[in-house]
């Protein structure tokens, strides 16, 4: 597990171990800040809203564009890691990689090109927003449970097949998946579908981590606005949980407990549809 930079304290807010579990922050590796300046800028504006660790989740495209290999990013990771030391800005970082789907992902585990979260068990799988299947992702998420590892479901609320039968999700928890939501769709910040579709998440129950999926600090910004939100959606109880508790299982190493009902679905939400426009932001 990476070390603690600094030893915890209050955060900005008075919040302690508030998580983001997935952000851009890692300068010049993908879609998010080019210059060590404004990762910087990124963390002082997180800590200032109340969050005092952070998991680092750098974008790995298999078939590209981005495809910086875990020993590129942890040398970056490295390098941030002492100036914000130096800094004295109160944070532990941590880091991980954001894995779009492929199906051929399992076969490059050990590569070196991405990693689990935080040298845990879990892998951080996205997949494209539109015209993707559950069934192909489910077959990543199974292959790498026969591996040994668990995944977590990256802003699941902005996946076309989820906003159409948001209870297809308990399929995913049934293998030991965790969903992980985007606190930024609860402020509509990614328009309507993903707003609603957050909203039916949390009160059935089915969000098990939030992070702030942050390429600026703009999205931290937000979050005084998401966190009342979430709280009026999920309750304050399942919402602490999302924030703190079950993020410091996960990064402590425990695997976390999950449990789903029946999935109810429709084929069309199963199999895909026929539109295969993709849609990468």
């Amino acid at each position: 597990m990476p070390h603690n930079m600094v030893k915890p304290g209050a955060s900005g807010r008075g919040r302690i171990h508030m998580i983001d579990m997935h952000n851009h922050i890692l300068f010049d590796t993908d879609d998010g800040p080019k210059e060590i300046e404004e990762s910087v800028r990124m963390i002082e504006t997180a800590v200032e809203a109340g969050f005092d660790e952070l998991m680092l989740t750098p974008h790995y495209f298999p078939n590209g564009p981005y495809l910086k290999t875990t020993k590129e990013n942890t040398e970056k990771f490295e390098l941030l890691k002492r100036v914000v030391e130096k800094a004295g800005i109160p944070v532990k970082l941590f880091l991980g990689s954001e894995i779009m789907y492929a199906y051929h992902v399992p076969d490059r585990v050990g590569s070196g090109d991405f990693k689990t979260l935080g040298d845990t068990c879990y892998f951080l799988l996205e997949t494209q927003r539109r015209g993707a299947t559950a069934e192909g992702l489910l077959g990543v998420v199974r292959k790498l449970e026969q591996m040994g590892f668990s995944s977590v479901f990256a802003h699941p609320e902005r996946v076309d097949f989820v906003q159409e039968e948001p209870e297809i999700l308990r399929d995913f928890i049934s293998r030991g998946c965790l969903i992980q939501c985007n606190y930024l769709s609860l402020t509509d910040y990614y328009g309507p579908a993903p707003e609603r579709t957050i909203r039916q998440l949390l009160e059935m129950g089915l969000v098990h981590t939030i992070g702030s999926d942050a390429h600026q600090k703009e999205a931290y910004e937000l979050w005084p606005q998401a966190d009342e939100r979430g709280k009026a959606a999920a309750g304050e109880d399942s919402w602490k949980r999302i924030t703190m508790d079950n993020p410091a299982k996960l990064l402590a190493g425990e695997k976390l407990v999950t449990e789903a009902g029946p999935v109810r679905m429709t084929v069309s939400s199963y199999l895909g549809k026929t539109d295969l426009g993709i849609i990468f932001e």
